[in-house]
């Protein structure tokens, strides 16, 4: 966002990996980073044009309770944008990824779910790779998680590894429908929003404040 013509970026999480966020950005300064919890963060009230929660809420005991306190920093006439994983188009992670994690991942060592997630990073490389690209070049688009697959084409084994360890392991995760999404955006604050379905899997809201 910073290099991207943003004057001032703040970041929040709640977990040590704040640090990493710190020694990724010290060189730039107009970046402040700062360790805290989502429902009662280090700001003033309108503080920010445009606040940003990507990944976040799907993990949250209460996330109505966290876009109540979101939506309390930004500025009248600002935005808030959300991302989070849909209940649409996600049958694969619904009865198999899901369960998977609830009765097994989350409970193993970490080294144990590094493994499998290096494991389970080479399959899908393979898959996304030499499957779905080739045959989305055929025009053949109707395989299930297409868009999304592909979209992952884009990072690298690495990247993709990570983002399975991370699904593996969290404590929490919700997929949220489109009615349950669009009940998010419809504060008293809100003047209107603007839903999309992400990579017809995930749910894109921007908000914007009366």
């Amino acid at each position: 966002m910073a290099e991207n013509g943003a004057r001032e970026v703040f970041g929040v999480d709640i977990s040590d990996s704040i640090y990493i966020a710190y020694k990724n950005t010290e060189g730039s300064n107009n970046i402040t980073v700062a360790q805290g919890d989502i429902y009662h963060m280090p700001f003033s009230p309108e503080t920010f044009d445009v606040v940003v929660c990507v990944g976040v809420l799907q993990h949250l005991p209460d996330p109505w309770g966290a876009v109540d306190e979101l939506l309390c920093y930004v500025k009248s006439g600002g935005t808030l944008v959300l991302w989070v994983y849909g209940r649409e188009g996600n049958l694969f992670v619904r009865f198999f990824v899901e369960p998977f994690r609830k009765l097994v991942s989350r409970k193993l060592p970490l080294s144990v779910v590094l493994i499998i997630s290096y494991i389970l990073g080479a399959i899908f490389q393979f898959v996304a790779q030499l499957i779905y690209s080739p045959l989305n070049r055929l025009n053949i688009t109707w395989l299930p998680l297409n868009s999304y697959i592909l979209y992952r084409t884009n990072f690298n084994y690495k990247m993709n590894t990570q983002m399975i360890f991370d699904q593996l392991l969290a404590p929490l995760s919700y997929l949220f429908s489109r009615e349950e999404v669009e009940t998010l955006c419809k504060k008293p604050g809100i003047a209107h929003f603007v839903l999309r379905h992400h990579n017809n899997n995930s749910w894109t809201a921007i908000c914007h404040k009366k």
